[in-house]
């Protein structure tokens, strides 16, 4: 049921997915689903804290004995892409699907999304401190990284041009060049530079 539902929701959205949509596509009867599950409404909420906790679990696994505010943020990224390239159908539904959550089930899931990115919060506001990164709003900047990396999901198709590995590094990169201070940043900021331009 929970296959079938993942598959529907992904092709034909949650609104577009009746009960009996699902219960003939895993080939189960109705009193099968209400022994399972309460309401469509209980099946999204488990796809998407399912999927929440998952992503998670996946980034603290990348970030393990990984040091420095730029190689954590780096890896992190790539977690988050890899994700949403191997496990394309959950990732797409979380996003597309939240604003059908209804509470209490809503609040819940935003919980576990806020923890997952207090998680990239914590990298930038070291890198910032460190004077690693540019000093800018650390929760806009998360939300930022994130919604540029989660984007792949939309898209991307295993089998494809890029793999998700080569997909994870680009986007990593590109993201980080974006906010890593450098010495040409240095240069440009020096004093003695601003003098000459004045």
């Amino acid at each position: 049921i929970y296959e079938a539902a993942l598959d529907l929701f992904y092709k034909q959205g949650y609104n577009g997915t009746s009960l009996r949509d699902i219960c003939t596509a895993s080939d189960a009867q109705m009193s099968s689903f209400y022994y399972h599950f309460g309401n469509k409404q209980q099946l999204l909420y488990e796809i998407l804290k399912t999927a929440t906790e998952d992503s998670t679990r996946l980034l603290r696994k990348r970030l393990t004995g990984v040091r420095g505010a730029g190689e954590r943020l780096g890896a992190a990224i790539q977690a988050h892409v890899e994700w949403h390239t191997s496990r394309q159908r959950e990732a797409f539904i979380s996003d597309a699907e939240l604003p059908r959550l209804e509470a209490p089930y809503r609040e819940e899931v935003l919980l576990l999304r806020n923890h997952h990115e207090q998680i990239f919060s914590e990298i930038i506001v070291t890198g910032i401190d460190a004077g690693e990164f540019r000093s800018t709003t650390a929760r806009l900047l998360t939300r930022m990284l994130l919604t540029g990396a989660t984007g792949v999901s939309s898209w991307y198709r295993a089998g494809g041009e890029y793999d998700s590995s080569t997909i994870a590094q680009v986007y990593s990169e590109a993201l980080l060049s974006g906010i890593r201070i450098d010495e040409l940043d240095d240069v440009v900021s020096s004093p003695e530079d601003a003098t000459a331009r004045s």
